[in-house]
């Protein structure tokens, strides 16, 4: 066991490699969050290789960045034919969706709703040149295509009654806020849940992706009756821009403008609050936390 001294800035730095090692290897114990601190590294070799190499934040290649796109394209249309087989069941498209994650998530992502692909890319400063290309790739290209593809072969598959957006309530701005909020909460809880780089909600991988997805099956209970659920720009346009061209639902755009915008709105505002405001505000709390405990409780740390 060896002790190291390392600044506060440095020990944000390994507290997100403590969430990314679940194996449980490379364990990391923190004293507190002072700008001084004390860390007990289990295996410093392998931390000091990843301070060192933090910077370089490309997973993929050029020559692998096709491979990505292509799962991501088969991602889309897994989705979108989980949407029509489920044909407005929550509980069937909540375990599609889930199972789509488990399966596709470890290999490029299972970026389904270009808000949150938006998101992570901002959150995760994947401003390289590959990065963005990989992000916007997924917004404009991969979403669209693989949905549309999906909503074609549900047709095909599924049967004709393609699934779309059917809200009860015409209020404009109940529709409106309802996108917003629950838009926000989404991207909130899809950053805190699967990509936080210091405060995951939990060291487990699927244990996120259940608190993610039950999130998920609320938000589209308490939006449903308002909005349709929508929370998705891509599957909103697709899926109402298809009921219109098959004449099932002329009057499918009615309201656009309370989807589009309001979810835009609460994509970047909730991104920003997350990274700018709680995370640091929990980051703080964590240091008082670790300063508390070392003044009552130093056998904790003996």
């Amino acid at each position: 066991m060896q002790i190291e001294k390392y600044s506060s800035n440095e020990l944000k730095e390994f507290h997100g490699e403590h969430v990314d090692l679940y194996s449980g290897k490379h364990n990391i114990t923190t004293h507190h969050m002072s700008d001084d601190v004390s860390l007990n590294v289990q295996d410093h070799s392998i931390i000091e290789s990843k301070k060192k190499n933090k910077k370089n934040l490309t997973p993929y290649n050029y020559n692998d960045l096709w491979k990505v796109l292509l799962i991501e394209l088969i991602a889309n249309v897994t989705f979108m034919l989980i949407e029509n087989y489920a044909k407005g069941d929550v509980h069937i498209y909540i375990f599609g969706v889930f199972m789509n994650l488990m399966t596709l998530y470890p290999v490029s992502g299972c970026n389904t709703n270009g808000y949150i692909s938006w998101a992570l890319w901002y959150y995760e400063e994947e401003f390289t040149l590959i990065h963005t290309i990989r992000r916007y790739s997924y917004i404009f290209l991969i979403q669209p295509l693989g949905m549309l593809i999906g909503q074609v072969i549900s047709i095909g598959v599924i049967g004709p009654d393609v699934v779309y957006l059917k809200p009860k309530d015409t209020d404009p701005i109940k529709i409106a806020f309802c996108e917003f909020f629950f838009t926000g909460a989404l991207i909130f809880i899809a950053i805190h849940t699967i990509v936080s780089k210091y405060n995951r909600a939990t060291p487990y991988v699927g244990t996120n992706f259940i608190i993610f997805v039950a999130f998920l099956y609320y938000i589209i209970l308490a939006g449903k009756e308002i909005s349709g659920s929508s929370y998705n720009p891509t599957k909103y346009l697709v899926c109402q821009g298809i009921a219109y061209h098959r004449g099932i639902e002329p009057d499918a755009f009615r309201n656009w403008y309370c989807y589009i915008f309001p979810q835009l709105i609460g994509n970047v505002s909730f991104t920003m609050a997350y990274k700018y405001f709680f995370e640091p505000l929990h980051l703080r709390l964590l240091s008082l936390k670790y300063k508390w405990e070392d003044k009552f409780y130093p056998q904790l740390y003996e």
